[in-house]
C-alpha cells in the first residue's frame, strides 16, 4: 500500500484532484463573494480620489442605509446602492449570473463626447423626456432621471417619488463641489418633451392612468425577483406597469427589465393570434380566468400569461426564446399577481373566452 502511494501515476492524480479542487474552492468563493471589496474600503477610496467629484446621499437616505460602493474605474466615477439587495438566481449556477436590484441606485460617470440623441434616456413609447433641476439639464426615463453637470452624468435610479427626494439631497462626497452647467453639448435634450409629474408616486400613477383609460390592472407586489415596480406609463391606450432591476451594469440610465405587465382594450386578433396553435394552461387571477400558453414559432420558443378581464386584456411575461421556456416561472408570476388596491378581485370578462381558447392546440 505504500508503495501504490509513491507511483508516479497515482501521485500524478492525486496532484491533479488537488489542483482542481482548488480551483473549485476559488470559484465558489469568488461566486460567494468572498473577495469583493469591504464597502469601507470601496468607499475610502472614493473620499480620497484626487478625480472628478463624486455624489451620493451620505450613508443613509430616506431609511435606507448604503450598502453598495463602486470606486472609479473606466468612465465610472462612483456607484452607490442604498437598502437591501435583492437578489435573484444562485451564485453556484456556472451558466447564470446571480442579479441583483437595489430601492435605490446612484451611478456617476464622467463624459468625453457630447450628448447624441442615442444617449438620451427613453420613455415607453420611444419619446424623450426633459426638465431642469437643480439649475440643470436632466433627462427623465423609464427607470429614473439622468442630471448632467459639468461632464459628468449623474444617474438616480429607483422609484420616482424617491428619486425625486434623492436629487433635492445630492451632494459631494468629500470637498465643496456643487453641480453646475454641462460643458458639453446636451442640445439633444432640445427635442424632449418638457417632463410631466415625473416624480408622481408609482401606486398614484397607475390609478389615474388605469381610471382615465378605463383599464382593470394588476400587479406583483412592490418588488418581484430583483425588479422594483419603478415605471407606469400609457402608451396610447395599452397601460404598461413595468418592474427592473437597478444596480451594476445600468447605462444611460436603463435598469434591467425583469417583469412588465400591460393592460389594454380586448382585441380578439391580437388573442388569437397569441393562442394559436399553443399549448395552453387555465388558471385564474385574481377570480377572472387567466391562460399560460407556450408555442413553437420558426424554431423559437414564444410563451406569456394572458389575463381576460372586463372589456380588456392583461398580457404579461411574454417571451420568445431560442431554448424551451419553464412553465414554473410563468406559474409562479401569476401566483404573484393581485389587483390594485382597494379592489380584492378583477371584473369578470364581457366576451366569450372559451371561444378564444378554441385556438388552443391543446388546452388543460
Amino acid at each position: 500500500m505504500r508503495w501504490l502511494y509513491r507511483h508516479p501515476t497515482v501521485l500524478t492524480l492525486v496532484a491533479i484532484v488537488v489542483v482542481f479542487s482548488g480551483i473549485a474552492m476559488f470559484w465558489v468563493a469568488s461566486r460567494l463573494g468572498v473577495f469583493d471589496a469591504s464597502m469601507s474600503a470601496s468607499l475610502k477610496k472614493v473620499e480620497h480620489a484626487d478625480g472628478p467629484p463624486a455624489w451620493w446621499l451620505g450613508r443613509s437616505f430616506d431609511g435606507l442605509k448604503l450598502t453598495r460602493v463602486s470606486s472609479a474605474g473606466g468612465d465610472r466615477v462612483a456607484e452607490f446602492g442604498y437598502g437591501s439587495c435583492h437578489s435573484h438566481g444562485s451564485r453556484l449556477d456556472p451558466f447564470a449570473a446571480p442579479r441583483c436590484g437595489y430601492p435605490l441606485w446612484i451611478a456617476v460617470t464622467t463624459r468625453a463626447y457630447s450628448l447624441s440623441s442615442d444617449d438620451v434616456p427613453k420613455l415607453l413609447d420611444g419619446t424623450c423626456a426633459r426638465m431642469r433641476i437643480r439649475g440643470i439639464p436632466a433627462a427623465v426615463g423609464t427607470d429614473g432621471v439622468v442630471l448632467y453637470s459639468g461632464d459628468q452624468q449623474i444617474a438616480v435610479l429607483g422609484p420616482p417619488d424617491l428619486v425625486g427626494r434623492a436629487i433635492a439631497a445630492l451632494r459631494p462626497v468629500s470637498g465643496s463641489a456643487s453641480l453646475r452647467p454641462p460643458t458639453l453639448d446636451v442640445s439633444p435634450l432640445d427635442d424632449c418633451n418638457r417632463a410631466k409629474s415625473p416624480f408622481e408616486p408609482i401606486a398614484a400613477r397607475l390609478a389615474r392612468m388605469s381610471a382615465r383609460l378605463h383599464l382593470p390592472t394588476v400587479d406583483a407586489g412592490t418588488w418581484f425577483d430583483d425588479g422594483q415596480r419603478i415605471n407606469a406609463e400609457a402608451a396610447g391606450s395599452v397601460l404598461v406597469l413595468e418592474y427592473s432591476s437597478c444596480g451594476s451594469g445600468t447605462t444611460n440610465g436603463d435598469c434591467g427589465e425583469v417583469l412588465s405587465i400591460s393592460s389594454e382594450p380586448f382585441d380578439a386578433g391580437t388573442v388569437a393570434s397569441d393562442l394559436a396553435g399553443a399549448t395552453c394552461e387555465r388558471t385564474t387571477v385574481a377570480g377572472a380566468p387567466a391562460v399560460i400558453w407556450d408555442a413553437n414559432s420558426r424554431g423559437a420558443s414564444a410563451a406569456g400569461v394572458l389575463v381576460f378581464t372586463d372589456h380588456a386584456t392583461i398580457s404579461l411575461a411574454n417571451q420568445l426564446n431560442l431554448y424551451p421556456i419553464d412553465k414554473k416561472g410563468l406559474r409562479r408570476v401569476v401566483q404573484a399577481l393581485r389587483p390594485l388596491a382597494p379592489a380584492t378581485t378583477l371584473p369578470a370578462p364581457a366576451y366569450d373566452v372559451q371561444k378564444l381558447l378554441a385556438h388552443c392546440a391543446r388546452l388543460t
